[in-house]
């Protein structure tokens, strides 16, 4: 079934089970979550490769504050292939979950029926025939990230024990961009490229 994997991630969609005061630990300074309450819902030729999942979680949940749901689906699902594609291209797996967090702790400043509508929204994109093929071709326009992952680096326990960044070190050797964008597309969200 042609749908996406985005589906499992709801579970977090429903009290989220994390303090809010846990963005302190490594988003310390960072102002993306603040768009959410003003008005940060981008669309269409305003996404591209340089908005990380933090600044596309914080428009995701700005377009929700709007009743935006369909532009909301479209970065959430951006947002978590940014974070897979990440994970694949970060050395350090202790990095990994940022994307995770990112999302837990954009969906915990949506209020319960601003969290259903997203969830319904989503499950009924993953499900149409119409609907998801365009979500994908979007993406797919859109494009790989072309940001470097700081946000995830910075998770790291690397990062937390005070190690110098290197991108030798904190990026995975080898890494095949096109190839790792194709996979999340496939993997993730199912897109059927393979």
């Amino acid at each position: 079934m042609a749908g996406l994997m985005l589906l499992p991630a709801l579970g977090g969609l429903g009290g989220c089970g994390m303090p809010p005061d846990i963005s302190g630990l490594w988003l310390a300074g960072s102002t993306a979550l603040e768009l959410i309450g003003h008005g940060g819902c981008l669309r269409g030729s305003q996404l591209h490769g340089d908005l990380t999942p933090l600044e596309l979680y914080a428009a995701m949940a700005a377009c929700m504050q709007r009743s935006d749901v369909g532009s909301a689906v479209i970065l959430f699902s951006l947002a978590g292939a940014y974070g897979h594609y990440d994970a694949r291209r970060v050395a350090d797996p202790s990095a990994h979950q940022a994307g995770v967090l990112l999302r837990s702790l954009a969906l915990q400043r949506l209020s319960e029926p601003q969290r259903q509508a997203l969830a319904a929204a989503i499950s009924t994109t993953a499900n149409d025939p119409d609907q998801m093929p365009q979500l994908c071709a979007t993406l797919e326009r859109i494009g790989p990230p072309t940001y470097q992952p700081a946000y995830m680096l910075r998770h790291g326990l690397r990062s937390r024990q005070g190690e110098a960044a290197s991108p030798r070190r904190d990026l995975v050797d080898g890494f095949q961009g096109d190839e790792a964008w194709e996979q999340v597309l496939d993997s993730f969200l199912r897109c059927g490229k393979a």
